[in-house]
């Protein structure tokens, strides 16, 4: 083989040693790139998740149905947005003080629709009821919240009501010969008799002078 032949094969054999070890760093930079971009999606996920958590108060434990909530009644729980109905409340002002319409179980959302009015003034050592009543009793929904109201329940033609109650809040449910649901408040010692009269709709309620 003559010298030219040979200088002119020395450059080939170099490009060709060059492309060799190209293609041979080509699985590692793919294998790298795919661990970059593999790690680039779970920060992603991640922070995509985190972004769809929200916090929510929740109760701390199963609710009654006509109870004021307290301080200790909820706490606060990180949830997914997308699982959360839309009226629910995010902040212990907006729940506390508030009386539930309904039971609500613990660790899930407590939600405007579930919840009454801010009970301003209300404080221990009362029981808080719910009164089904007529549109009569309710005098077609024209009581107001703080009203005093006479309650009787028994037979005789005493002129002095067996208890006072306070309103609280007045919810319209528009079903049956009952369509309203008086929240009212009673001291904790009124007798048995009045708050199961109360609590059937079966008390007969007047509302009292003011003072």
């Amino acid at each position: 083989m003559s010298s030219a032949t040979a200088q002119a094969q020395g450059p080939r054999t170099e490009l060709s040693e060059r492309r060799r070890r190209r293609w041979l760093r080509l699985p590692y930079l793919i294998w790298l790139a795919v661990a970059a971009l593999a790690v680039a999606g779970g920060l992603l996920i991640r922070y995509a998740h985190h972004d769809q958590l929200r916090s929510f108060e929740v109760p701390t434990r199963t609710l009654p149905a006509f109870h004021i909530i307290g301080a200790q009644d909820v706490h606060p729980l990180r949830l997914p947005r997308n699982r959360v109905p839309g009226d629910a409340l995010v902040t212990a002002s907006s729940v506390i003080g508030r009386v539930t319409l309904t039971e609500i179980n613990a660790n899930l959302p407590l939600t405007r629709s579930e919840l009454g009015p801010v009970l301003k003034g209300v404080s221990g050592n009362l029981a808080v009821i719910g009164v089904p009543a007529t549109a009569a009793m309710a005098l077609d929904g024209h009581l107001n919240a703080g009203d005093q109201l006479g309650v009787f329940v028994s037979t005789g033609k005493s002129k002095k009501p067996d208890a006072i109650a306070r309103l609280l809040a007045v919810r319209q449910t528009k079903s049956g010969d009952r369509p309203y649901v008086l929240i009212v408040s009673v001291p904790l010692r009124t007798p048995r008799a009045v708050i199961e009269g109360l609590s059937t709709g079966t008390a007969w309620i007047v509302r009292e002078p003011g003072p």
